[in-house]
Formats: C-alpha cells, sequence, structure tokens
C-alpha cells in the first residue's frame, strides 16, 4: 500500500515556519544593510590614535613583523603595570589599528558588528538544535529574532559597533564569550576525532586567552560559566570533562593574570573613587541587574516575547524533559546576568560606560528569552491538559487545518516594528542610520573630517587650529578635540600629526 503524502500548501506549518525564518534572515539583511554602509564613513578618534601610534609609525620606518610585534607586546607590558590588567585587548587594539586605522577604519564595524550576528547565530542555534532539539526553521527564528532586537535596540550603538577601540574591547569580546559558550554545548553533545578533538581545544585556548585578558565584564561571566561547564561534565561523567577541567584551569590562570595586574590598582586609585567590599559589591550588582530589568524589560520586547510563543510551545514538545526547578534556573541566570554589574561597581562604584551598558543589553535578551523557554516548557510539562496541547505529531492548527503562525507574526510583527519606534525613535538603530545616510550627515561628517586632515597634513603649521564640525551623526560621532591643547585626547591626536599643539576652534 502507498503511504498518503500530504500535499505541502501555505496551510502547512513546516512551510510556513520556512517562510518565517527566510523572511527573517532577509529583515536581518536589511537591518544591517546600512549600519555597515554607514561605518565607510567613520575614522579614527580618541584612544585610536594612542594604539594606532605603538605600530604604524614603526612599520612606515622598518617594515619588520618582529620589531612591530615587540614593540606592541612592550606596550602591553607597561599598560599592565600602569594602567589595566587587560593584556590580550591592549595587544589586539595595536595590531588592528595598526591595520586598518587609515584606510580601513570601518573594518572595527564590521569585526564588531558582524562578530556579533555571526557568533550568537551560531551558538543560538547550536543550543537549540542539540540542547532543546528544536528543529532548524525555529531555531533560525528565534536566533534572528533576538539578535535584531539586540541590534536594532543597542544603548550606545557609537560604543558598541563605531568607535574601534570600544567595539573590539566590549561587543568583539561579548561575542567571543558566546561563540565559546556554543562551542562548549557542541563540545559536550557531539563525539570527535583525534584532530577535530585537538583543534576544536585549540580553539578554545585563544578564546579562553581573548576573553581572560580582555574586560573585567566577560570575563567574569566566562569564569561562571566555565565553573558550571566544569561542574555539569563532572556530575554527567562526560568522557571529556577532564578536557573541560584543562582548559577552565588555563583560563583560571589568564583570568587571574588579568585582575592581578599592578595598573588596576593604579586606575582605580586615579578614579578618586573608593572601591566596595566584594561582598557589598555582589549585593549592589544584583540590585543594579534587578533595577535594569524592571527599567529596560519595554513592551517592544514583551511583545517579541509573545511571538514567540508558537515557536517555543513546538520546541518544547519535542524535548523529552521536564524541565525541573524553573525558579532555581531562573535564579542561576539571573546570577550570571548581575555578574556582568560586579566589576564596574567593584572598582568605580558605578554600573559603567555606555561600551558597558551594551553588554546587559545584549545579555538582557538572552536572559529574558531563554527564560521564557524553561518556563513554558515546564509549564507545558505540568499543565499539559489544562492548556490543551496537542501531541507531538499534531499542528497548531484550526479545525479547517489552516496554521495561523505565519499571518500572527504578519499582523503582530507590524505592531513590534511600531511600537519600536515609539520606544526607540531616532536611536533604532538601522533607522537612523538609514536616516543620516538620506540625509547626507554621515557623507558632511566625513568630509568635515578630511578638512581637518588638509589642515594637520601642512607641515608648515605645528601648531594647528580645527574647526568644531557642524553636524555629529548619532551613530558615528563618539569624543572630539577640545579647546585646552593639554587634553589628552587633543595631545594623542598632536602626537599622531607630529604637532606641537592641537586646538579645538572657540565656537
Amino acid at each position: 500500500m502507498k503511504k498518503n503524502k500530504r500535499k505541502l500548501s501555505i496551510k502547512s506549518e513546516s512551510l510556513q515556519i520556512k517562510i518565517l525564518a527566510g523572511g527573517l534572515l532577509i529583515f536581518l539583511v536589511v537591518i544591517l544593510a546600512p549600519l555597515f554602509r554607514i561605518s565607510h564613513y567613520n575614522f579614527s578618534g580618541a584612544d585610536d590614535y594612542v594604539f594606532s601610534s605603538v605600530s604604524v609609525p614603526l612599520w612606515q620606518e622598518s617594515h619588520s613583523i618582529w620589531k612591530v610585534f615587540c614593540a606592541q607586546a612592550q606596550y602591553a607590558y607597561e599598560m599592565y603595570h600602569t594602567w589595566q590588567g587587560t593584556y590580550f585587548s591592549v595587544w589586539l587594539l595595536s595590531s588592528l589599528l595598526g591595520f586598518f586605522s587609515q584606510d580601513a577604519y570601518f573594518a572595527g564595524t564590521y569585526l564588531a558588528l558582524g562578530g556579533l550576528v555571526i557568533c550568537e547565530f551560531f551558538s543560538f542555534v547550536v543550543t537549540l538544535r542539540k540542547v532543546f532539539l528544536a528543529d532548524y526553521g525555529r531555531s533560525v527564528i528565534i536566533a534572528i529574532s533576538c539578535i535584531s532586537m539586540q541590534v536594532l535596540m543597542t544603548t550606545v550603538p557609537v560604543e558598541a559597533y563605531y568607535w574601534f577601540t570600544g567595539a573590539i574591547v566590549y561587543t568583539f569580546i561579548y561575542a567571543l564569550t558566546v561563540l565559546l559558550a556554543g562551542c562548549l554545548v557542541v563540545f559536550y553533545h557531539s563525539k570527535f576525532s583525534r584532530l577535530q578533538f585537538v583543534l576544536i581545544n585549540l580553539l578554545f585556548v585563544v578564546l579562553n586567552l581573548a576573553i581572560g585578558g580582555s574586560n573585567y565584564i566577560t570575563a567574569l561571566v566566562t569564569f561562571l560559566i566555565h565553573l558550571f561547564t566544569c561542574t555539569y561534565f563532572f556530575v554527567r561523567h562526560h568522557k571529556y570533562r577532564f578536557a573541560v577541567l584543562g582548559q577552565f584551569a588555563f583560563y583560571l590562570l589568564v583570568f587571574i593574570l588579568n585582575v592581578a595586574a599592578p595598573g588596576n590598582l593604579i586606575r582605580q586609585n586615579s578614579a578618586g573613587m573608593n572601591h566596595q567590599s566584594a561582598v557589598q559589591s555582589i549585593l549592589l550588582s544584583c540590585k543594579a541587574a534587578a533595577e535594569y530589568l524592571m527599567t529596560c524589560t519595554v513592551l517592544p520586547y514583551i511583545i517579541l516575547g509573545i511571538l514567540l510563543v508558537p515557536i517555543i510551545l513546538k520546541i518544547t514538545q519535542k524535548k523529552d524533559y521536564r524541565y525541573p526547578f524553573p525558579a532555581l534556573i531562573s535564579l542561576l541566570s539571573f546570577g550570571l546576568f548581575a555578574a556582568q554589574f560586579t566589576p564596574t561597581i567593584y572598582a568605580l562604584g558605578i554600573t559603567g560606560a555606555g561600551r558597558v551598558q551594551n553588554l546587559y543589553r545584549f545579555s538582557l535578551f538572552i536572559f529574558l528569552y531563554g527564560n521564557e523557554i524553561y518556563w513554558i516548557g515546564w509549564t507545558q510539562r505540568r499543565w499539559k491538559n489544562l492548556l490543551g496541547i496537542k501531541s507531538e505529531t499534531e499542528q497548531v492548527e484550526t479545525a479547517a487545518g489552516m496554521c495561523w503562525i505565519l499571518p500572527a507574526w504578519m499582523a503582530v510583527g507590524l505592531l513590534l516594528l511600531c511600537s519600536l519606534y515609539v520606544w526607540g525613535g531616532n536611536t533604532v538603530t538601522s533607522l537612523n542610520a538609514w536616516k543620516s545616510l538620506r540625509a547626507g550627515e554621515a557623507q558632511q561628517y566625513h568630509a568635515e573630517y578630511e578638512q581637518r586632515c588638509q589642515l594637520l597634513e601642512n607641515e608648515t603649521n605645528s601648531e594647528v587650529v580645527l574647526p568644531p564640525y557642524s553636524i555629529k551623526p548619532y551613530l558615528l560621532y563618539f569624543n572630539d578635540i577640545t579647546e585646552d591643547s593639554s587634553d589628552w585626547v587633543n595631545q594623542a591626536l598632536a602626537d599622531w600629526y607630529h604637532k606641537d599643539a592641537v586646538t579645538l576652534q572657540a565656537e
């Protein structure tokens, strides 16, 4: 007997899921396009000149890779003892800006924003597929929905994607942290040949070195991720548990090397603030995290959470898992979220600058929708009959056999976009980039920068007075020189162009 083959029509849930996943992928490309395009009108500023000066002049003089590397290592060593322990970030910035500070400054945006999107997409899909046994279409829908919201509602986008130093040290390293988490999921759920085993452990070494030697927010969170992962591998008697323990030990080494830097205390004292005790900092971090969740969980995020419910329901149906202790899981995930606040509260007594706030916003969506998945799974198991959930083989359809997922997403998605504009206005990143490009603001901003370059490159003037920018695009403008030639930003620019003094013309 021939089996009846069900026709694939627009009424089919599987087809609607594919269409929705494809539509969201197109949407992601559309919102990223103006953000990448506007980066081509960006240019160096503030700390960028300091890091560039480590490599560029020496390379122009010697063309020796070894001499440049030694200079970068020496600079990282000096910063370690005089300012901050983030040795890997210092080396990375002096290297990357040596390549890209002049003619390809936009590369910072491609690395930070592109890295964020790629690493999160990989890790989200891998986690949903391997941990929750989700199909590829639904995994893509959840991943792109979360990533799109992160990109559109970035707290301070200029520090997240466009100021090279901030973008690499914070956003790019955060992306590597997410990548590390995804690779740990793969490591648990996969079997490897000897060569594959060696390669993935080498990747772990590189990621651990990069994250452990960079900003303290992601470094502390990664320490907790390693601690949980190592514990879980041993509890489950996983065959790779000793490899994970070795990676944890290595990470602990590079992390302690970062934290123990003499320069950290010097920088802390220069801020003129007394740091909190460790216990006080943890308590204040929990308080700050709770306040952040309450104030920043706005209507657009709730609407997206509602849109994800039918997608999540189908995923949690598939896995034969009870989702136990949801309150404990939420508490642990809150602790991980709150840990991000601890380093800046401990060192400076504040929750951090814009580049740090961006990390809170990125992880907010992971916290919200990750907990949503777990609680829906628990509720589904606890009150399956009350909720009227059908069996795994059935689709969420009406009596007529019609699936409403795609129409619902189209209708509620329009409401979501409207709410984004109401809550975000011109600070919605892609909208702002499109408006700035269309109005010619970014182009004019870059043209005025080139006019400044002509004045600075004039060798007859040892002291240069630069006109202020007539326009300061929201996405591109981060900082500028002042009317005080002794300001460190002025001095960095003057040193780069070999001038005695550079000042800003009074308005």
